[in-house]
């Protein structure tokens, strides 16, 4: 059961879009302080910034506190500190309660920290309590306290999920969910289908729960789930990304089979994920397929043992801007500058964000090229005193 009534949420939600629609000029300012004097609520929020101030150092002080207890008191023990542990998660978690029912807090930041240190203080108290009683008894091939550690934390992120509606939570306990399968040291291969078999559960019941809702909520939260849950599924199959991302990584399936299998799908993802978004009018889908199709073509060469060029981000660079360019001009020739409700306009305040932190994350980002060799001049070789070949050749 929600902490809050759903009526609640779905003013809330309702409201941001009448501020994004009159900044638009969509509505007019009467119209917008009239609709948005009608949606308000007894919640408590704040602005993004200070709400991250806010869940950090929350964080940080219930961390604190936890720690120093075990500091002051001198506990030693695994089993002491992990029960204690479990008792300052169950103190957390009344805490987020007892804010959001006294103070009435919603995406303050403070209660939604609460929460998921109650997740993390959790899971440490499970890693500690099984380590030390279950663990060193247990005959298994695999680690007992990590599949017990994993489990806990998908299903407390999962709970948290349901209880205070936290998106975030919910991709949290889809990722622990999916990490599952490779803590008990199966063959490589069946980990990697396994885990692409729960997050193929997560996207179909996230898909089916949004196409029933719509846009609306709780269909909004269901609309992005279904496309983590689908760029999981593309993550865990494509075999290159992931020797990409993690070079350490020794789990690769060696099965020839399931490398081109694995290749058919990550081609067969994109194409099929933008279908089903461009039909549905669903933007969060259609993004995260873009993104995929982009992958698909930057591990192109690698899965085919193709020599890869300096030149090659330039020509994918190209063939999206080309891309882009041509959709746009398609899209702005039709009468009102849209086709099939699609548009490349953008009509909200909201679009313009979205670009700029892109923008901001692309200058931000900057990969670490291999240094040059250093090369020294032997004209330069045994100085002793002065340096710089004082007293040898020169």
């Amino acid at each position: 059961m929600r902490a809050y009534r759903r009526d609640d949420e779905e003013r809330i939600r309702l409201q941001a879009r009448v501020r994004d629609w009159t900044r638009a000029g969509l509505l007019d300012a009467k119209q917008g302080a009239d609709l948005d004097a009608s949606l308000r609520t007894d919640l408590r929020r704040t602005n993004p910034m200070l709400r991250a101030v806010l869940a950090f150092f929350t964080a940080v002080i219930v961390a604190a506190a936890a720690g120093f207890f075990v500091a002051f008191f001198q506990i030693r023990d695994d089993l002491a500190v992990g029960l204690w542990l479990g008792f300052a998660a169950l103190a957390s978690i009344a805490a987020a309660e007892r804010l959001i029912a006294t103070s009435r807090f919603y995406r303050f930041g403070v209660e939604e920290a609460l929460a998921m240190m109650a997740v993390a203080l959790g899971s440490l108290s499970v890693m500690l309590v099984v380590g030390d009683l279950w663990a060193p008894q247990v005959r298994y091939d695999g680690s007992i306290t990590m599949v017990a550690t994993v489990a806990f934390a998908a299903a407390a992120s999962l709970g948290v999920f349901a209880r205070y509606g936290l998106v975030y939570a919910a991709v949290a306990s889809m990722a622990f969910a999916a990490a599952l399968p490779f803590q008990l040291n199966w063959q490589p291969w069946v980990e990697r289908v396994v885990s692409a078999i729960v997050l193929g559960a997560v996207f179909g019941v996230a898909r089916r729960h949004h196409q029933r809702h719509g846009d609306d909520h709780p269909g909004n939260e269901s609309a992005i789930l279904q496309a983590v849950s689908w760029l999981g599924v593309y993550l865990v199959l494509n075999l290159q990304l992931t020797l990409n991302l993690m070079p350490g990584m020794t789990h690769v399936p060696a099965e020839r089979w399931f490398y081109w299998a694995s290749y058919a799908v990550v081609w067969a993802m994109p194409p099929l994920g933008l279908w089903w978004g461009i039909r549905d009018k669903d933007s969060a889908l259609i993004a995260v397929n873009l993104l995929l199709a982009i992958a698909t073509l930057a591990t192109n060469k690698p899965y085919l043992g193709w020599p890869r060029h300096s030149w090659d981000p330039m020509v994918v660079g190209a063939l999206m801007i080309g891309t882009a360019l041509l959709i746009r001009r398609w899209l702005a020739s039709a009468p009102h500058q849209q086709r099939f409700g699609f548009t490349a306009t953008s009509l909200l305040e909201a679009d313009h964000d979205v670009v700029t932190a892109l923008g901001n994350v692309s200058a931000a980002w900057h990969p670490h090229a291999a240094a040059p060799p250093e090369t020294s001049d032997p004209r330069f070789g045994g100085g002793r005193s002065g340096g710089g070949g004082a007293t040898g050749s020169f």
